[in-house]
């Protein structure tokens, strides 16, 4: 029973919906026959109206496609001086570290000297 009658609602919404779309069309076609200038202005203007909206969104593009060139110039260049900084600072890095290394063995050796010097008072 349900079946049939979504058949018959099925059937009937197809035939409406297409009667409505020929009179929409029927419609739209005595307009145009009833005021012809008016419709020519109109689609002057249409056709105007989206070359000028194109134009408009072509520009808008170009600054888009401007601004991330530069943005991509800008991040080459940070990653360039990031590059060269973070080499520098390996450099340093292993400078400060052979210097605390050998200072450390200094130490250590002075602190045999003063152990060997404090055995030598004592005995």
């Amino acid at each position: 029973m349900k079946a049939a009658l979504a058949r018959g609602w099925s059937s009937w919404c197809e035939r409406y919906t297409e009667q409505k779309r020929q009179t929409q069309l029927l419609k739209k076609a005595v307009g145009t026959l009833m005021k012809p200038a008016l419709v020519g202005v109109f689609k002057f203007w249409h056709h105007d109206w989206r070359s000028c909206s194109l134009e408009g969104a072509e520009m808008r593009l170009r600054e888009k496609e401007d601004k991330l060139q530069q943005t991509t110039r800008r991040k080459l260049t940070v990653e360039r001086e990031l590059e060269r900084m973070s080499s520098e600072y390996e450099v340093k890095l292993r400078k400060v570290t052979e210097e605390n290394q050998r200072l450390e063995e200094k130490i250590a050796s002075l602190l045999r000297n003063f152990k060997e010097a404090v055995e030598k008072q004592a005995a």
